[in-house]
């Protein structure tokens, strides 16, 4: 990863000075100077990086929680038995959050971060909204064995006239589907 790929664009100022320092201790050959100039610097990226970590972290956490809640909270899962509620959960990888990363050291921060990256971690808080879709279309699978899965077709709407042409389209293709059992949107 790099630091570019690793922290959010407010981040950016902060990423400058690092490099601008960075680039300065390198181009005053200043390594070997005393006090040595490096450790501080790689605290300040270091405490950078965990902060970012930590902020991607949450928001996947709270994702997670509040994906999870609002799907107990639905009336048709309420009527799974809670070994099916179970069975779902876990087959769609929603019955535990993953573990915060550990950003204590420096070398704790390193593994985590090779483990899973702020982006990465965007990426899971993402994924959490398809797998909800995905236990609610199990759930409904498991009370309604026929149910039918539809995707309303993607429209660009302008008009009220289009609005209605759109409603007509997936009104006449949900209707050949009742034919053959209930319908899930």
């Amino acid at each position: 990863y790099t630091e570019e790929n690793t922290l959010s664009l407010h981040d950016a100022l902060p990423i400058s000075a690092i490099r601008a320092e960075r680039q300065s201790i390198l181009d005053g050959r200043l390594l070997l100077a005393q006090p040595d100039p490096v450790p501080p610097l790689i605290s300040r990226a270091s405490d950078l990086l965990r902060t970012a970590l930590n902020q991607s972290f949450a928001a996947y956490a709270q994702q997670f929680a509040q994906g999870v809640q609002s799907l107990q909270n639905q009336a048709d899962w309420s009527r799974l038995k809670p070994a099916d509620q179970t069975a779902i959960l876990q087959n769609c990888g929603l019955d535990a959050a993953e573990v915060a990363p550990t950003v204590g050291t420096l070398q704790e921060l390193l593994q985590s971060l090779a483990h899973c990256t702020p982006q990465r971690w965007a990426e899971r808080t993402q994924a959490v909204a398809g797998k909800l879709q995905q236990a609610a279309a199990a759930c409904a699978k498991k009370l309604e064995p026929t149910v039918q899965p539809y995707a309303a077709p993607a429209r660009m709407v302008r008009s009220e006239a289009e609005l209605d042409a759109w409603l007509d389209e997936v009104r006449q293709a949900v209707k050949v589907k009742l034919q053959s059992g209930p319908v899930q949107f």
